[in-house]
């Protein structure tokens, strides 16, 4: 058994209310983050939505020709995820209304350009599709590892807390082996705030993502040659499209 540790940074949001009239302006400032984090600029989002992504670096196998077979990927977060939307009560009808937010988690043997892959995963910011479905620009076994999260206020807390808890967990993972040289890991967040609430949102509303650490664990096998080739050699293909022009890797 292999294992490979790489750890994602974390991000601290602040609300920016010089963008409104009208509330929410629905816009989010970074205060502070771990990592090389950019904006997604795509659909008119704004500063919503950022993802992080970051290098693995596994030669030392792919010169020896050996092949990864990933069995298991933990996630281990380090502090809890908080987030504030609101510095007064809630008015009536919305006494239900959730501050939420998506993450999206996966490992990739190829890199991806995630501004013009992602316009087929969000709408108006909004988590709507898994990667690797049907008409997404990923196929089924070229996304190794994913999940998508969606957090809501934990409302068994104190509203002092602002704790968010999971809601939804969905895996999209192929554990498809790999003999690739690099793999990719990604982190994307994207902040959702109801068009409903009133009063609008000030100042102290904020989101902070804690650092979390991928421990990917998997078997190495040194495949038959003709078996070894064509993986090699699909690597290298997606590798080389990048998905810059949006269509599906082949």
């Amino acid at each position: 058994m292999k294992q490979i540790i790489r750890e994602l940074g974390g991000i601290y949001f602040q609300y920016d209310s010089s963008a409104g009239p009208p509330y929410p302006a629905n816009e989010y400032i970074v205060e502070s983050y771990v990592g090389n984090w950019q904006p997604i600029i795509s659909g008119g989002l704004g500063t919503n939505t950022f993802y992080l992504e970051e290098k693995i670096d596994v030669s030392g196998w792919t010169v020896d020709e050996l092949t990864l077979f990933p069995q298991s990927i933990q996630v281990q977060r380090g502090g809890f995820y908080g987030m504030k939307t609101l510095n007064a009560v809630l008015p009536s009808g919305l006494e239900n209304h959730r501050e939420a937010f998506q993450e999206l988690l996966f490992l990739t043997s190829y890199p991806i350009d995630i501004n013009n892959w992602y316009d087929n995963l969000f709408t108006g910011g909004i988590l709507t599709l898994s990667p690797n479905f049907a008409n997404q620009t990923t196929s089924f076994n070229n996304v190794i590892w994913g999940q998508t999260i969606q957090y809501v206020r934990e409302i068994n807390t104190p509203a002092g807390g602002d704790f968010m808890t999971p809601f939804l967990i969905d895996d999209f993972s192929s554990w498809e082996p790999t003999n690739v040289d690099t793999l990719y890991a990604y982190r994307i967040l994207a902040v959702n705030v109801s068009p409903n609430i009133s009063p609008p949102l000030d100042d102290t509303a904020f989101l902070v993502v804690p650092d979390l650490r991928l421990v990917i664990r998997g078997t190495l096998k040194k495949e038959e040659e003709y078996a070894n080739l064509m993986r090699m050699k699909r690597g290298y293909d997606l590798q080389q499209s990048f998905d810059v022009d949006g269509n599906r890797p082949h």
